[in-house]
């Protein structure tokens, strides 16, 4: 591709009257946009609007998963209650299409769930192997493109949901003469057109990134290894691509539930629904408009959904010069 520096460079009107534009669409556009999963967060951490893409990353089994479903579960009710025509998308690299349905089937019953406002995409049963690895990242964006001529008028899609990049099946061409440096081109190539992705069907775009896949290379402490920057970049694009990045750790999978921790300024008992977060990156935002940049929040997982107690992260983080107002 030849380089067009005319993208790039930019006098100063014109970035002004981009910046305009932009901020303009934003207010127009403010209903489209995803809100965070975190209620109690949501002036702290930006909505991912139309066309921009949130990366969540944590460690292997510790939740990338699940705060995706609770996420979409959210969209799904939104929907629903705002009677807007639209549906959600669900493509998971990890799951059956038949156990993606499965919490709305157990909580709601087959005939609300049937109904949902959701397409989802991924294995079904039976297949066998060479089915499941049809499904590289190309073959994803296709059948997104499939699913929206399945109704009467082409159907918007609100939010797309991916589970998880590291897991997406190479590309045909690279699975015979797979490197690891290949296979890190690939998952930054698969990052790249998920991106992309966002921009094509014009919706918010949440991925799951694995952390940490070898050693850990920038954890937020030693005694509290939330992936930090580095931990993302096993393929570069991982970190450098997407608008938002969102970092999570699991206390209970370094220490016993009831064990004190002790560190620096924090001081908390482990609990087996305690997790934090850490908000790495917001792309064209300030700490005005994205006030949690480069902050660590404690969570609790209650009832299916995460929740953000301002008091208690006041109770377990003892520096006054620091304390959440």
């Amino acid at each position: 591709m030849t380089f067009n520096p005319k993208a790039y460079a930019l006098r100063s009107d014109e970035v002004a009257e981009r910046y305009e534009a932009r901020e303009a669409w934003r207010k127009q556009n403010a209903h489209l946009a995803l809100p965070f999963f975190v209620d109690a967060l949501r002036e702290e951490v930006p909505p991912i609007y139309p066309g921009e893409v949130g990366m969540v990353g944590a460690a292997s089994g510790e939740g990338k998963s699940v705060i995706l479903n609770t996420w979409h579960r959210q969209m799904q009710d939104a929907i629903t209650k705002s009677e807007r025509r639209a549906v959600t998308a669900f493509a998971s690299q990890e799951e059956t299409t038949e156990r993606l349905i499965a919490f709305d089937i157990e909580k709601h019953g087959i005939m609300k769930a049937s109904s949902s406002p959701t397409v989802w995409i991924g294995a079904s049963w039976g297949m066998n192997a060479d089915d499941i690895e049809d499904l590289h990242m190309t073959n994803v964006i296709t059948a997104l493109h499939y699913a929206q001529s399945q109704f009467a008028e082409p159907m918007p899609i609100a939010a797309l949901y991916y589970d998880y990049i590291q897991a997406t099946p190479s590309d045909p061409y690279r699975r015979k003469q797979m490197t690891e440096d290949l296979r890190r081109l690939q998952i930054k190539d698969d990052t790249r057109r998920l991106f992309d992705s966002a921009k094509t069907f014009s919706c918010p775009v949440v991925a799951a990134a694995q952390t940490n896949l070898k050693a850990q290379a920038s954890p937020y402490k030693k005694e509290m290894p939330i992936p930090g920057k580095r931990d993302f970049e096993e393929s570069a694009g991982i970190f450098q691509i997407p608008d938002y990045v969102y970092s999570f750790w699991l206390p209970r999978s370094m220490y016993a539930p009831g064990q004190r921790v002790e560190v620096d300024n924090w001081n908390f008992t482990v609990e087996k629904n305690l997790m934090f977060f850490w908000f790495l990156k917001a792309r064209g935002h300030n700490p005005e408009t994205a006030k949690g940049i480069g902050k660590v929040y404690p969570l609790r997982i209650i009832d299916d959904q995460y929740v953000y107690d301002p008091e208690y992260h006041k109770h377990i983080y003892m520096r006054p010069s620091q304390e959440v107002k």
